[in-house]
Order: C-alpha cells, then sequence, then structure tokens
C-alpha cells in the first residue's frame, strides 16, 4: 500500500514525521457535491485540503518555479491520473449494495495554494447515470491503509440545489478502542495488511432522494 499512499500524497515523499508516530500520518479535510443533471446522479465534485506537513513541499516547487503556472499544471496533472489509478479513493453503492462504477475521465480539476495548504479539487463521473427517483446511495472515501486520514470537517449541505427531494446526511463511524489501539500500534514504517483499517474509520455521505 506504500505506492497507494505515496500516489495520493503527490508521488514524492512529503513527509518527515518521527517513525514512532502513530496512524495516521497525514490529513486530508474533504468536502463532497453530488452532480445532478436531468434528473439523474452523473458524478460528484470534490474538494481535497492537504495537511501543513504534505502541502509545504509542493508549495515550496511552485514559489521558486521559473513557470508557477505551467508548474501547477505539471503537479495537477499528475495528482488527477493518480486519483484516476486508485478509483478516486471513493467507494460508492446503491441501496442494493452494488457499487457503482466511475469513468476514467475527470474534470475542471485544478490545484490552489490556500494559505499553506494545498486544495485540490476535480470532478468525477458516474460510467452510468442514475435516476434519482428514489435512490439512495452511500460513498466512502479512505485511504484503505489508514495512513492518511481523509474526514469531513464540517457535514454537506443536507439539500441539493434545485432538487429538493434529495437530503444528504454524514455519518461518523463508532470505531471500537481496540482498533484505535491497534492504529496507534502502527509507525510509519508498518502497514495495515488485509489492508481493511481505513474503511473502519471511514465517514459516510448518504444521498436519499424521494
Amino acid at each position: 500500500m506504500r505506492q497507494v499512499r505515496s500516489l495520493i500524497l503527490l508521488c514524492i515523499g512529503l513527509f518527515s514525521f518521527h517513525s514512532g508516530w502513530a496512524h495516521p500520518h497525514a490529513f486530508i479535510d474533504m468536502q463532497t457535491q453530488f452532480l445532478i443533471k436531468d434528473q439523474q446522479l452523473i458524478g460528484l465534485r470534490m474538494a481535497w485540503l492537504f495537511d501543513e506537513a504534505a502541502s509545504s513541499e509542493l508549495i515550496y516547487d511552485i514559489q521558486i518555479s521559473k513557470n508557477p503556472a505551467e508548474t501547477k499544471r505539471q503537479i495537477s496533472d499528475s495528482i488527477m491520473q493518480n486519483i484516476v489509478n486508485q478509483h478516486y479513493f471513493s467507494y460508492f453503492y446503491d441501496q442494493r449494495q452494488q457499487p457503482l462504477k466511475y469513468t476514467s475521465k475527470p474534470d475542471q480539476y485544478q490545484l490552489n495554494v490556500i494559505g499553506n495548504h494545498i486544495l485540490f479539487s476535480f470532478n468525477f463521473y458516474l460510467s452510468q447515470a442514475q435516476p434519482i427517483h428514489n435512490f439512495h446511495g452511500t460513498l466512502s472515501s479512505y485511504d484503505p491503509s489508514y495512513y492518511v486520514a481523509m474526514t469531513y470537517p464540517q457535514a454537506p449541505a443536507r439539500t441539493i440545489a434545485d432538487y429538493p427531494q434529495c437530503q444528504v446526511t454524514l455519518q461518523t463511524p463508532n470505531v471500537d478502542q481496540k482498533i484505535k489501539d491497534y492504529a496507534a500500534s502502527l509507525d510509519k514504517s508498518q502497514k495495515d495488511d488485509d489492508m481493511t483499517l481505513g474503511a473502519l474509520f471511514a465517514q459516510q455521505v448518504v444521498l436519499s432522494c424521494q
């Protein structure tokens, strides 16, 4: 899973944490919007705010570049392709618990520097649009190893503009203390062998439409 962690953290060693620190070692604050068109759910828009440690080296590279705009473009392209390669780190299930597949063609992605943080935003799309009538879906976004904690600092808007029949809720798991202790026991060089740790800590965004 080191490859996944390096991809989500922009393919470079952005961290200099003490190896004894517990999992997670990096943090991403997320925002998610559901994209609906003509009464069909077509995709999602996400915004990921990387923590200062993850952001600092990238910001430095942009600042010292002779062509900052081109450097940002190259970094953005690399980040986006890596996220696509990892299924957007997002798992979306319908009311039958069937996974909803995505296309490999995101758009409207951009990288912005917000203070000491990198904010990366992008749209990605379902392979097959879903009618919103009586739709119920559950979305989880996480790093399976829990090396990176991906969380929502605040709940998404409960309603969607122009679609009052849809409600959005955020569910946060009540993680058993034994699991927390296990995560705390893993240092930077270790991983969760069965790659289920991240799912146990993952919040769920639920979209329910009448």
